[in-house]
Protein backbone atom coordinates (compact mmCIF):
# COMPACT_ATOMS: atom_id res chain seq x y z
CA UNK A 1 0.00 0.00 0.00
CA UNK A 2 3.04 2.48 -0.56
CA UNK A 3 1.15 4.26 -3.34
CA UNK A 4 -2.46 3.78 -1.79
CA UNK A 5 -5.37 1.41 -2.58
CA UNK A 6 -6.82 2.12 -6.16
CA UNK A 7 -9.82 0.58 -7.87
CA UNK A 8 -9.56 -2.44 -10.39
CA UNK A 9 -12.79 -3.46 -10.86
CA UNK A 10 -16.29 -2.09 -10.39
CA UNK A 11 -20.12 -2.35 -11.63
CA UNK A 12 -21.38 -0.86 -14.40
CA UNK A 13 -22.10 2.54 -15.10
CA UNK A 14 -19.40 2.95 -12.44
CA UNK A 15 -16.27 2.63 -14.61
CA UNK A 16 -14.93 6.42 -14.44
CA UNK A 17 -14.36 5.21 -10.94
CA UNK A 18 -11.71 2.24 -12.60
CA UNK A 19 -7.67 3.53 -11.55
CA UNK A 20 -8.89 5.82 -9.09
CA UNK A 21 -6.77 6.25 -5.25
CA UNK A 22 -9.76 5.84 -2.54
CA UNK A 23 -8.73 7.93 0.42
CA UNK A 24 -12.12 6.93 2.71
CA UNK A 25 -15.14 4.69 2.80
CA UNK A 26 -17.90 6.20 4.47
CA UNK A 27 -16.27 8.97 6.55
CA UNK A 28 -13.46 6.66 7.56
CA UNK A 29 -9.85 7.04 6.25
CA UNK A 30 -8.88 4.42 4.40
CA UNK A 31 -5.80 3.61 6.61
CA UNK A 32 -8.63 3.23 9.14
CA UNK A 33 -10.62 0.87 7.24
CA UNK A 34 -7.01 -1.34 6.40
CA UNK A 35 -6.75 -0.85 10.57
CA UNK A 36 -10.15 -2.39 11.62
CA UNK A 37 -9.92 -5.16 9.17
CA UNK A 38 -6.47 -6.11 10.66
CA UNK A 39 -8.58 -6.83 13.33
CA UNK A 40 -10.81 -9.79 11.33
CA UNK A 41 -8.33 -11.08 8.99
CA UNK A 42 -6.27 -13.99 9.91
CA UNK A 43 -2.86 -13.21 8.24
CA UNK A 44 0.76 -14.34 8.53
CA UNK A 45 3.32 -11.63 7.09
CA UNK A 46 2.09 -7.79 5.57
CA UNK A 47 1.42 -9.03 2.19
CA UNK A 48 -1.10 -12.12 2.87
CA UNK A 49 -3.26 -9.16 4.75
CA UNK A 50 -2.84 -6.72 1.85
CA UNK A 51 -3.86 -9.37 -0.45
CA UNK A 52 -7.02 -10.68 1.96
CA UNK A 53 -7.92 -7.03 3.18
CA UNK A 54 -8.41 -6.21 -0.76
CA UNK A 55 -11.15 -8.52 -0.87
CA UNK A 56 -12.84 -8.24 2.58
CA UNK A 57 -13.20 -4.51 1.58
CA UNK A 58 -15.40 -5.38 -1.88
CA UNK A 59 -17.73 -7.02 1.12
CA UNK A 60 -20.12 -4.53 1.82
CA UNK A 61 -21.57 -6.88 5.01
CA UNK A 62 -17.94 -6.98 6.37
CA UNK A 63 -17.96 -2.89 5.65
CA UNK A 64 -21.23 -2.46 7.78
CA UNK A 65 -19.93 -5.16 10.47
CA UNK A 66 -17.27 -2.89 11.20
CA UNK A 67 -19.05 0.06 11.34
CA UNK A 68 -17.48 1.37 8.68
CA UNK A 69 -20.58 2.24 6.49
CA UNK A 70 -24.47 2.87 7.35
CA UNK A 71 -25.88 1.10 5.03
CA UNK A 72 -25.45 -2.59 2.69
CA UNK A 73 -27.13 -0.50 0.11
CA UNK A 74 -24.83 2.54 -0.57
CA UNK A 75 -21.39 2.89 -0.18
CA UNK A 76 -19.63 6.37 -0.05
CA UNK A 77 -16.31 6.55 -1.37
CA UNK A 78 -13.98 9.44 -1.42
CA UNK A 79 -11.42 9.18 -3.88
CA UNK A 80 -8.36 11.46 -4.53
CA UNK A 81 -10.70 13.27 -7.08
CA UNK A 82 -13.87 13.72 -5.09
CA UNK A 83 -16.50 11.75 -3.35
CA UNK A 84 -19.03 9.28 -4.82
CA UNK A 85 -22.15 7.45 -3.63
CA UNK A 86 -22.17 4.13 -5.37
CA UNK A 87 -25.11 1.47 -5.05
CA UNK A 88 -23.68 -2.10 -3.79
CA UNK A 89 -23.42 -4.76 -6.61
CA UNK A 90 -22.78 -8.41 -6.75
CA UNK A 91 -19.84 -9.94 -8.36
CA UNK A 92 -21.68 -10.67 -11.34
CA UNK A 93 -22.14 -6.92 -12.21
CA UNK A 94 -18.52 -6.55 -11.65
CA UNK A 95 -16.73 -5.25 -14.93
CA UNK A 96 -13.17 -6.59 -14.94
CA UNK A 97 -10.14 -5.76 -17.38
CA UNK A 98 -6.71 -6.90 -17.19
CA UNK A 99 -5.50 -2.88 -18.91
CA UNK A 100 -3.28 -0.99 -16.73
CA UNK A 101 -3.07 -3.60 -13.62
CA UNK A 102 -0.03 -4.91 -12.61
CA UNK A 103 0.94 -8.10 -13.43
CA UNK A 104 0.11 -9.73 -9.80
CA UNK A 105 -3.24 -8.64 -10.08
CA UNK A 106 -4.30 -10.01 -13.91
CA UNK A 107 -6.03 -13.17 -14.22
CA UNK A 108 -6.64 -13.27 -10.17
CA UNK A 109 -9.52 -16.39 -11.15
CA UNK A 110 -6.87 -18.56 -13.26
CA UNK A 111 -5.07 -21.17 -10.96
CA UNK A 112 -1.92 -20.93 -13.17
CA UNK A 113 -1.17 -18.74 -15.91
CA UNK A 114 2.26 -17.59 -17.57
CA UNK A 115 3.44 -15.10 -19.97
CA UNK A 116 6.43 -13.86 -21.42
CA UNK A 117 7.28 -9.97 -20.69
CA UNK A 118 8.47 -8.05 -23.41
CA UNK A 119 11.89 -8.12 -21.41
CA UNK A 120 12.13 -11.91 -22.19
CA UNK A 121 11.64 -12.70 -18.99
CA UNK A 122 8.84 -15.43 -18.14
CA UNK A 123 6.42 -14.39 -15.37
CA UNK A 124 4.52 -17.32 -14.04
CA UNK A 125 1.83 -16.48 -11.67
CA UNK A 126 0.63 -19.90 -9.45
CA UNK A 127 -2.57 -18.67 -7.84
CA UNK A 128 -3.60 -22.11 -6.63
CA UNK A 129 -2.54 -26.13 -6.42
CA UNK A 130 -5.95 -26.35 -7.49
CA UNK A 131 -7.26 -28.38 -11.47
CA UNK A 132 -8.79 -26.02 -13.34
CA UNK A 133 -10.77 -26.57 -16.85
CA UNK A 134 -9.26 -29.24 -19.27
CA UNK A 135 -5.74 -29.14 -18.93
CA UNK A 136 -3.73 -30.44 -15.31
CA UNK A 137 -1.31 -28.47 -13.86
CA UNK A 138 1.05 -31.11 -14.74
CA UNK A 139 0.52 -30.53 -18.47
CA UNK A 140 0.30 -26.47 -17.75
CA UNK A 141 4.16 -27.10 -16.29
CA UNK A 142 4.91 -29.27 -19.14
CA UNK A 143 4.08 -25.92 -21.77
CA UNK A 144 5.90 -23.78 -19.34
CA UNK A 145 9.24 -25.78 -19.82
CA UNK A 146 8.92 -26.67 -23.04
CA UNK A 147 8.34 -22.67 -24.10
CA UNK A 148 11.72 -22.17 -21.56
CA UNK A 149 13.43 -24.45 -24.21
CA UNK A 150 11.89 -23.51 -27.51
CA UNK A 151 12.43 -19.53 -26.40
CA UNK A 152 15.75 -20.09 -24.70
CA UNK A 153 14.15 -17.77 -21.89
CA UNK A 154 16.82 -17.19 -19.44
CA UNK A 155 14.99 -14.97 -16.70
CA UNK A 156 11.77 -16.58 -14.55
CA UNK A 157 9.78 -15.08 -12.37
CA UNK A 158 7.34 -17.10 -10.16
CA UNK A 159 4.67 -15.53 -8.12
CA UNK A 160 3.14 -17.25 -5.17
CA UNK A 161 1.79 -14.48 -3.34
CA UNK A 162 -1.65 -15.67 -3.35
CA UNK A 163 -1.43 -19.36 -3.56
CA UNK A 164 -2.94 -20.85 -0.71
CA UNK A 165 -2.31 -24.25 -1.08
Amino acid sequence: FNDGVYIINTCKGYEKLLFKKVLALGDMKIEEVLEELSNIISFENEYFFKAQSMKYMQIAEVLYGLLIIDTMDKVKITLDEGEYEVSTCSFEDLVYTNKRLPMYAKNDFSNLWFEVLESGELYIKYNSCREQGEESIGKKIENIICLIEKENIERVTVDLRNNLG
